[in-house]
């Protein structure tokens, strides 16, 4: 079961500040969610949106993605993807890129 959990994220992943926000010209700061958690909820809004941002880049996801509102949510932040689950459409990138670098220098895995 490659990807575990997160291969079934199916609602999306919920990222205040995020880029597709920024294009929205929605400004949200997640202080809704930092206060859930207290300090690991904090840091988890603070420096999480720009992971995201970071690893769909990385994989080459980008053009998937969609912005949505969920459930729970006060604005539109839950980052999803056009036609698939948004779990699986990292995690399989993230597998697909893995298999490239072991396929290549197969000391490194």
């Amino acid at each position: 079961n490659l990807g575990g959990n997160s291969s079934k994220a199916t609602t999306g992943i919920a990222a205040p500040g995020n880029s597709l926000q920024a294009a929205a010209g929605i400004t949200d700061d997640g202080s809704d969610l930092a206060s859930l958690d207290g300090p690991e909820g904090s840091a988890l809004v603070k420096v999480g949106p720009q992971d995201m941002q970071w690893l769909t880049k990385i994989l080459g996801v980008e053009s998937e993605l969609v912005l949505r509102l969920t459930p729970g949510h006060k604005m539109a932040r839950t980052i999803g993807t056009k036609t698939h689950f948004p779990g699986a459409v990292i995690t399989y990138a993230a597998i697909h890129v893995l298999q490239q670098v072991s396929n290549v220098k197969p000391d490194r895995l």
